[in-house]
């Protein structure tokens, strides 16, 4: 995979520039140090060690004057880690990501944007999600593979509405995990979304949506693949308190239908509903230079490396502030929780009694992180970070787990080289 994809990047890269009419090639290198207490995420026996990355990158933007003023932005990350006292588990990471815009008409707008990442498992406690939290997963083993890719269409019906139609792919896979005895499962899944907005007031935006997702785990030594399907329907709702204060809503009820995969040697296991609800709400205050936000979600998990399907509720509070024209601070604190919801009952044959076949899992985390970057000319960036990051509750059938946690700070230092235009 790691070779198939420069040829791939590249072909992506040419076919986009040969549409554009002006384009930007960009090059840059980062090198961080990091020191964390618990660097695999272990519950029983941390591990203190530290990392040292050189991260070179490639982008390159442009426009489509063809499709009235659209655009395109491409770009390539690998990045090689090397552990100051772990042995064995160095490792060469990708990351690709891609988009591009096109207005077909003055109302008419398509949509495109694709990435794809890599990376050893054992790095999982180390990937910070755009709210701050941390991944989790099943096994530290092999690699996490991720490819997403989405296509949308907007229509603006007139200056207040928009109807908005999307399609998205995810691929969530597990490279060499399965060679061990607790393996991470992959999936994939495609979702489609329809909604529809519309401005009453220069304050007051409302609609609704209409999503849906059907996900395929992957099959098991034991057992065959699962199925979901999650079915949503959204209230879209935005409110500007002031012209820097705004409330933003999304929910409504959601209907998540799980057709287990058949254990080997036993009969097929019925399918089951789960009733519950999905929400994006936040609240964003602008103040001259900074910034603050709250927000809680609600939504279908991926699953992290387990073939169960579950919801994560996600409360976060974030601020970021410019001090001055070289300084510029952030700060997050975040708490989830995971909890299976596709448990279900087998019959042993020969028996009348049904007895549980999946455990009831609850996984509480919190984290908080500061970091500071500070601009030492035109094109260098020094960035310091400090995050902790806990498994505040672990639960497996209401039974207590052990728990763990993790201090990290880095150091990174960012160079870009003087963009070529072309």
């Amino acid at each position: 995979m790691r070779v198939r994809i420069l040829p791939a990047l590249w072909c992506a890269l040419m076919t986009a520039s040969s549409l554009a009419e002006a384009h930007q090639l960009a090059l840059g290198i980062r090198q961080s140090a990091r020191v964390e207490s618990n660097i695999f995420g272990s519950a029983t026996t941390p591990i203190t060690d530290g990392t040292y990355r050189i991260n070179p990158s490639l982008s390159l933007g442009g426009s489509f004057d063809r499709f009235r003023g659209g655009k395109y932005q491409a770009s390539y990350r690998p990045s090689y880690l090397w552990y100051f006292r772990s042995e064995g588990v160095n490792n060469f990471d990708n990351k690709a990501n891609g988009s591009a815009t096109i207005d077909i008409t003055r109302r008419d707008h398509l949509s495109a944007s694709a990435s794809y990442t890599e990376f050893s498992s054992v790095q999982a406690i180390s990937q910070a999600g755009a709210d701050g939290s941390f991944d989790v997963l099943a096994s530290p083993a092999g690699e996490t593979i991720r490819a997403f890719g989405d296509l949308a269409y907007s229509r603006s019906l007139n200056q207040r509405t928009n109807v908005r139609l999307s399609l998205d792919i995810q691929n969530y896979s597990y490279r060499q995990s399965r060679e061990v005895l607790r393996s991470n499962v992959g999936n994939k899944s495609v979702g489609a979304v329809a909604s529809y907005s519309r401005g009453l007031s220069d304050r007051l935006t409302l609609g609704a949506s209409l999503a849906s997702r059907y996900r395929l785990f992957d099959e098991q030594p034991l057992s065959g693949r699962s199925e979901v399907v999650v079915s949503n329907l959204g209230i879209l709702g935005s409110y500007r308190i002031s012209p820097r204060f705004v409330f933003d809503f999304q929910g409504g009820p959601s209907l998540i239908s799980t057709a287990p995969g058949a254990v080997v040697g036993r009969p097929q296991p019925e399918s089951n509903d789960d009733f519950t609800y999905f929400a994006d709400i936040s609240l964003t205050r602008k103040i001259r230079d900074s910034k603050f936000r709250l927000n809680y979600t609600r939504n279908e998990d991926a699953s992290g490396g387990s073939s169960r399907t579950s919801v994560v509720d996600s409360i976060s509070a974030s601020f970021s502030s410019a001090a001055d024209e070289f300084w510029r601070v952030d700060a997050v604190l975040g708490w989830s929780r995971r909890q299976t919801v596709d448990a279900f009952l087998i019959r042993d044959e020969g028996s009348t009694v049904p007895r549980p076949f999946s455990q009831e899992t609850q996984l509480d985390r919190a984290w908080v992180s500061v970091g500071a970057a500070r601009r030492l000319g035109e094109r260098i960036l020094l960035r310091l970070d400090f995050r902790y990051q806990s498994w505040t509750d672990y639960k497996i059938d209401g039974i207590d787990q052990s728990n763990q946690d993790n201090y990290s700070g880095s150091v990174s230092l960012n160079y870009e080289f003087p963009s070529y235009v072309f």
